[in-house]
């Protein structure tokens, strides 16, 4: 295996390549890696523009290694601009080659403008699109790219793992003497921070006429792998971010970046693009005497608003928490971002005497924020909230499937900043309503065919409601959903399906199928027949299949998960074995599994509960819910056995 050794500061030539880089086709710290980065490079620095005026220059350059052709797409790179009171920031330089290995020889191919794609993603922001040419299998990629920026806040931030391996990642950060910024390490990765002559600071702040600069290293970093039931990558993923604090120009007064609480929530109850929507809904003034004639509850005419804006109104798939549409548009358009039905609902909300307030979040794709160390542009979510006396109910009416008091799955992130009449409020985001699915299925069997016939009836509550009902209208219509649920299931035929209570979103979803046939679930071995009760709902293989876990378990919210089998012995056979009840504890209280079959009047019932009570594991409760899947696997595998004759049964024999 070829090695490659790098020393701080042998950077590679873009341009120029060793062949060995092309020949070696084995990742030095992971064999089955398909791609990997040999090095990377990153400069983060201010420059001077005029007397008092500075930029944010921000250079990148990256060496990639593609062994696979499952990884040809590591060629293709995306990074955003944005754009604030001073226009967007600029591409400066841009070079590029792709190296690949053809009889021998090295041939290079160089990056041209017509693989430079640009999309504006919105008023204040566009994305940048680079494909690079000729990538295969054996390709060596490099990338160099610099941006200029008019914000000294908006410091990229520098991302040492990546979804590949990386042999070493080298950057550096120096700022100019007027500004002082935080900088901030997250992620498990060790990352050295050498201590030379280049990590000048004293007390937190540049000695006068120098640099603030500090230089992070790291080698040899495994690719970060997701894992089941997790949060956003972004809370594990190592990397290292900068806040802006302050900026003290000679001849100037301090300008502060950092803001608490208070700032935020002024800022945005003052923003044209947040706080002036909620005072602008005198215009439905009509509409809500409408919506609301001869409701005298305060609750219900609450509940009749909500309503209102989820059925009218389609969420566009924007996030953010800016509007950028008044509420005239929104309302004539009938559909718009995150931020602007929610920012509608608190208006309406408003308009007829609620205490109705927005409140900011991050959801569970873009990661958990420290609210007592805000940070404004990590935000990416509006909700409503409701004040009644003690309460406060949650409310997003961009879900239709959304209850009254419940908000989407992708809210299920810990916390969510009320911006209130007086003061900004941290508040939970508590999942624990009832969140449950209970399955009852009545079947018989023809021992000349050995298929299944009955029904199948499910009831679920909750977001395991919200879920079924999100299922069922991303179909076009029923006969797409059976398709699916057929699809789903194979061996499975339905006679006739109901769906009840799948739009009235208060009660539990309901589905009913009767007439049906399952085939492929009996065995046959002479005179004896084995059937595996759970059929469809069988755990056949542990979510965990790793003994050692990084990162924590997170299931977003608790449920129980209920089945009840019914089964008509058929005649001539009799049970030879049924497997054993048993019963299965997490500790803590975390969750149970019980499992209790019983044979009596030529009927078999099994009767199977899987609780999970605790949403959050990590450490060695993880070891512990493992080993809580293997029990359950362990007995949801055993079979019933049913013999032919005429004897007395003979169970557990």
């Amino acid at each position: 295996m070829f090695n490659f050794i790098f020393a701080q500061n042998e950077e590679f030539e873009l341009g120029k390549i060793d062949i060995k880089e092309l020949q070696n086709n084995v990742c030095p710290i992971d064999s089955n890696a398909g791609a990997y980065i040999i090095a990377e490079y990153g400069n983060t620095y201010s420059e001077k523009e005029s007397m008092d005026n500075y930029s944010l220059v921000f250079n990148k350059k990256i060496r990639i290694k593609i062994i696979k052709n499952s990884e040809v797409n590591q060629g293709t790179f995306r990074f955003q601009l944005i754009s604030s009171y001073s226009g967007f920031e600029k591409l400066e330089y841009i070079s590029g080659y792709t190296y690949n290995l053809e009889n021998g020889t090295i041939v290079k191919s160089k990056l041209k403008n017509e693989s430079q794609f640009e999309e504006l993603l919105n008023a204040n922001r566009k994305e940048i699109k680079i494909s690079m040419p000729n990538v295969k299998e054996g390709s060596v990629i490099d990338l160099e790219y610099t941006i200029r920026s008019p914000y000294l806040w908006n410091v990229r931030n520098w991302q040492f793992q990546h979804d590949i391996p990386v042999l070493l990642s080298h950057y550096n950060f120096k700022a100019s003497s007027y500004c002082t910024y935080k900088g901030m390490l997250h992620g498990l990765i060790k990352v050295e921070t050498p201590e030379n002559e280049n990590n000048s600071k004293k007390n937190g702040k540049s000695s006068s006429g120098t640099h603030d600069q500090k230089t992070y290293i790291a080698t040899n970093v495994p690719a970060y792998k997701e894992e089941p039931f997790m949060l956003s990558p972004k809370n594990y993923i190592s990397y290292v971010e900068y806040e802006l604090e302050s900026v003290s120009f000679p001849g100037r007064s301090t300008k502060n970046y950092s803001k608490d609480w208070v700032t935020i929530r002024k800022d945005l109850l003052d923003n044209k693009d947040f706080g002036d929507l909620l005072n602008d809904a005198s215009f439905l003034k009509d509409t809500l005497e409408r919506i609301n004639f001869g409701i005298y509850d305060p609750k219900e005419k609450a509940k009749t608003i909500y309503n209102y804006v989820r059925t009218n109104f389609k969420w566009n798939g924007r996030e953010g928490i800016y509007a950028h549409k008044k509420l005239k548009t929104i309302v004539k358009d009938k559909t718009g971002s995150i931020a602007e039905i929610n920012l509608l609902l608190t208006a309406m909300l408003k308009q007829v005497g609620f205490k109705s307030y927005p409140a900011i979040l991050s959801t569970r794709n873009n990661g958990v924020i420290l609210m007592s160390y805000p940070l404004i542009d990590k935000f990416n979510y509006v909700i409503s909230t409701l004040v009644v006396a003690n309460d406060t109910i949650l409310l997003d009416a961009t879900s239709r499937n959304c209850p009254f008091g419940k908000v989407p799955f992708r809210c299920l992130n810990f916390q969510a900043e009320m911006l209130g009449e007086k003061e900004a409020v941290t508040i939970d985001i508590n999942p624990n309503t009832e969140n449950s699915e209970f399955k009852i299925v009545d079947l018989k069997m023809n021992p000349a065919t050995l298929a299944l016939s009955g029904k199948i009836q499910s009831k679920s509550k909750g977001y395991k409601a919200l879920s079924k009902r999100n299922d069922f209208f991303d179909t076009s219509n029923k006969d797409e959903y059976e398709k699916k649920i057929l699809n789903k299931y194979p061996g499975l035929t339905i006679g006739s399906y109901e769906f009840k209570d799948f739009d009235s979103v208060e009660k539990p979803a309901i589905s009913i199928f009767d007439d049906v046939e399952i085939t492929g679930k009996v065995e046959s071995n002479g005179d004896i027949l084995t059937i595996n009760p759970l059929l469809y709902d069988l755990s056949k293989k542990n979510p965990f299949k790793d003994e050692d876990r990084k990162y924590p378990v997170d299931y977003g919210y608790p449920e129980t998960i209920s089945y009840i089998f019914n089964f008509e012995i058929p005649k001539g056979y009799m049970v030879d074995e049924l497997p054993k009840s048993a019963k299965i504890l997490l500790p803590d209280n975390g969750g149970s599994y019980e499992y209790n079959i019983e044979e009596a009047n030529g009927k078999i019932q099994l009767l199977s509960k899987f609780i999970l009570s605790k949403t959050f594991f990590v450490g060695d409760a993880f070891k512990e819910l493992r080993e809580f899947y293997n029990q359950i696997i362990t007995k949801e595998n055993q079979l019933i056995v049913l013999k032919k004759g005429n004897t007395a049964n003979l169970i557990n024999k």
